[in-house]
């Protein structure tokens, strides 16, 4: 048997492992569909996310395409810019043409992409500064491992995109998202499929605390977002949601994962987990160190409070004091009991015997999985 660092015996795996396991919800719904509302409940200012419409940020942090260059060209770097065009219905950004890198490009598509995402998160913490707030450390999107594996000893894979806060070391014990990007559209068993249910794995052996993880896929020229939902008993795929179209409820997804409470991203509150937390923004990408500086008061992706030391580094954790009601997908819909997966020895996944429908209704309320 090929060892497990293969990235196609992987895929094999997982991909047999969650045979019949990963749902799509119908696209027919309105709304973030029926999970997404679950998982964001703990979320308060999920309705307060402010609107496209609203959303503003300095000239100089756009990355302007050339019909955006010549509406803009008025205007100082430091003016304030609408983020997205209504008439047009679509973002001020000059998004990748093609899903490859053109040769001699200053940055990847993934690090363009990456950008974008920290930008729109800034702009709607400038909107609503109630959001930042909430979150007393600083989540950042990065894409440094879009060329290069994350450094693991076992299983090698290329996540394009992953939020985090600003650890010393960036890894999958502290990734808290993952984003994949395809320029194509999506397809289930297409190879972001494949890549999900790996990249799902290896967050759970990173943090086998957590009770489900999550996954961003942007699909269709980047247009196209669907929020993977992960967990012990298999997985959930979001609707779709075309970030021109929908740019509202783009934005609520994308509010509720970087400034929503850990809760929001399967963490366990009852679980208190150390990291160090870095003050250095050197690495962070170009525009964002000055806004994106994390806090030196605690790092909320353990759902734990605690004090630094001079040098900026988290040092100790009080023991958690907010219990989360918000559970898995077994506790959201009352599934059976569940099998141990023999996919790995650490924190493995463990998935019901029984098969799932591959759709779930428009609206709610669900039936049990059976």
């Amino acid at each position: 048997m090929p060892h497990s660092h293969n990235v196609t015996t992987m895929n094999k795996l997982t991909s047999k492992e969650l045979d019949h396991l990963v749902t799509h919800e119908d696209s027919k719904g309105t709304g973030l569909g029926h999970y997404l509302p679950l998982i964001f409940k703990s979320f308060a200012q999920l309705d307060n996310v402010p609107l496209a419409s609203e959303l503003k940020i300095k000239l100089g942090k756009l990355r302007c395409s050339k019909t955006t260059k010549v509406h803009f060209q008025n205007f100082k770097d430091d003016d304030m810019v609408p983020l997205y065009d209504i008439n047009s219905k679509c973002w001020n950004w000059d998004f990748p043409s093609s899903g490859i890198t053109p040769a001699g490009a200053q940055e990847t598509n993934e690090s363009s992409f990456g950008l974008y995402l920290n930008v729109v998160s800034e702009a709607l913490s400038i909107a609503n500064p109630n959001l930042k707030q909430l979150t007393q450390a600083s989540r950042v999107w990065y894409s440094e491992f879009a060329t290069h594996a994350v450094p693991t000893q076992d299983i090698q894979r290329k996540p394009d995109s992953v939020l985090s806060d600003h650890v010393i070391q960036l890894g999958w014990n502290n990734f808290m998202v993952c984003a994949e990007l395809m320029f194509s559209a999506y397809q289930p068993a297409a190879r972001v499929g494949s890549s999900m249910d790996t990249k799902a794995y290896l967050l759970f052996c990173g943090q086998p605390w957590r009770r489900f993880v999550l996954l961003l896929s942007f699909c269709n020229r980047y247009r196209d977002l669907r929020v993977h939902l992960y967990d012990r008993s298999g997985g959930l795929v979001s609707p779709v949601f075309n970030i021109d179209n929908n740019p509202d409820i783009y934005l609520q997804i994308l509010a509720g994962i970087v400034f929503g409470g850990p809760q929001c991203l399967g963490y366990d509150c009852t679980v208190a987990i150390m990291h160090d937390i870095s003050k250095d923004t050197s690495s962070l990408a170009p525009g964002l160190a000055d806004e994106s500086g994390p806090s030196s008061s605690s790092n909320d992706s353990v759902a734990a409070s605690g004090g630094t030391n001079s040098s900026g580094e988290v040092t100790h954790y009080d023991p958690p004091t907010v219990t989360s009601h918000e559970g898995t997908l077994v506790e959201f819909f009352e599934d059976g009991p569940s099998v141990t997966s023999n996919i790995g020895h650490v924190a493995p996944l463990s998935f019901s015997p029984h098969p799932r429908p591959h759709h779930l209704p428009a609206h709610p309320p669900l039936p049990p999985f059976r």
